[in-house]
């Protein structure tokens, strides 16, 4: 399953963040690689799961069952697990 990402930002939603290379003001390497939104260059954001109910993306508080399946909020209201 490849994961995808949700910028706390922007909101943005991505599957590969993209890589900058941060020189902090000096001329020569070794410089700082950092891994961003590719939209606004956000440092900010985090991995998201699917839910294996419905299919959306919890980028939020999400339930993990004995079977190791992950749920939303509304699904696990919803189904008697």
């Amino acid at each position: 399953m490849i994961p995808i990402y949700k910028c706390l930002d922007c909101e943005n939603e991505f599957e590969t963040p993209k890589t900058i290379e941060e020189s902090h003001g000096f001329t020569t390497p070794p410089y700082e690689m950092i891994a961003t939104c590719p939209l606004c260059n956000s440092e900010n954001y985090k991995e998201t799961y699917k839910c294996d109910q419905c299919g959306v993306y919890i980028d939020s508080d999400y339930i993990q069952l004995l079977d190791g399946s992950r749920v939303c909020e509304n699904c696990y209201n919803k189904v008697d697990f």
